[in-house]
């Protein structure tokens, strides 16, 4: 048994955060992705891994992995469906009360669901954002993104820094949300000007 915030959570509990992997052709990332969602510090998680028709060896390692923890659920689609419908497919698999985007590419902290959901627990905050580091290596990172403490900022002043600041991380690979929200709000036919086939470049949310 854990406390997240003033709530009881079991391993018998249904799932609390659905851990959504998108991936295509990341068989150098893909295993240390994985490996960061299943060493999370919430049990009662599950890690869904859809597979967007790659042609290198990304399913067999999803394979092995869903082999190992029975939280991981893979999917195979048979053909490309680009990136922002491929991100949709993992929602309509989900079954969280959460819901982390956690890109193919990228690793989280241990401790990530643990420390940011319990702020969801507040029905005025939308969604929680983290800190980001860029880089090949944990340890050999180039930039990081938001030095402020940890707490709540309102709507008006996260648009500012973003806007007018770019002192924000603005992906949502970076942040958690609530699964009803996601399946809201990520979109896949915004009008732009500028960009034909916009599904196909991967912004959506």
């Amino acid at each position: 048994m854990r406390y997240i915030s003033n709530t009881l959570y079991s391993d018998e509990t249904a799932c609390i955060v659905s851990i959504l992997i998108p991936v295509y052709n990341r068989e150098d990332y893909i295993g240390a992705c994985i490996e960061s969602a299943i060493k999370q510090t919430v049990t009662n998680i599950e890690i869904i891994i859809i597979d967007n028709a790659s042609t290198d060896g990304t399913w067999v390692i999803c394979q092995k992995y869903s082999e190992r923890d029975s939280r991981i659920r893979i999917i195979r689609n048979e053909v490309n469906l680009g990136p922002v419908k491929n991100w949709m497919h993992c929602l309509s698999e989900a079954r969280g009360i959460y819901g982390k985007i956690l890109f193919s590419d990228d690793i989280i902290m241990p401790d990530y669901i643990e420390r940011t959901i319990p702020y969801l627990d507040v029905p005025e905050v939308g969604f929680v954002f983290t800190a980001i580091m860029y880089g090949q290596e944990l340890n050999n990172s180039r930039k990081s993104i938001w030095r402020g403490k940890a707490g709540v900022i309102n709507s008006k002043d996260y648009l500012k820094e973003i806007l007018c600041n770019n002192n924000l991380p603005v992906s949502p690979g970076c942040a958690i949300f609530r699964m009803v929200d996601l399946r809201e709000n990520l979109l896949n036919d915004i009008p732009s000007p500028t960009l034909t086939n916009y599904v196909a470049h991967g912004a959506g949310l």
